[in-house]
């Protein structure tokens, strides 16, 4: 009867980890975003670009496009800081960077 408790709560314990495990969507809201930017839609297209950042942080190109998106509309403000953290990720940015106004370089 112990054996069928621990039993049951070592699986009730497995299903409640895995119902509640944050599932990476990174290169899913990616490739949205990217298709977004494409397609001239910025704004939801950086909504998309943020989601996979906050799944994976060190995806430089989502840094990258997300500031694209914001230098088409006119935020340099928050594209600069994107292109930082892209170079500093080892993304070249300066194509983006000097039309943006943007004090950002490509990785040496």
């Amino acid at each position: 009867m112990k054996a069928a408790k621990l039993i049951f709560g070592l699986l009730f314990i497995f299903a409640l980890s895995s119902t509640f495990a944050q599932k990476d969507n990174s290169k899913e809201n990616y490739s949205k975003g990217v298709e977004l930017m494409n397609a001239g839609k910025y704004t939801e297209a950086i909504v998309f670009l943020t989601k996979a950042i906050d799944e994976k942080a060190d995806l430089a190109p989502a840094y990258y496009f997300r500031a694209f998106c914001y230098c088409q509309l006119n935020n340099p403000d928050k594209a600069c800081p994107d292109l930082a953290m892209a170079s500093k990720l080892g993304h070249y940015v300066e194509k983006v960077a000097i039309p943006c106004g943007c004090d950002a370089k490509d990785p040496q």
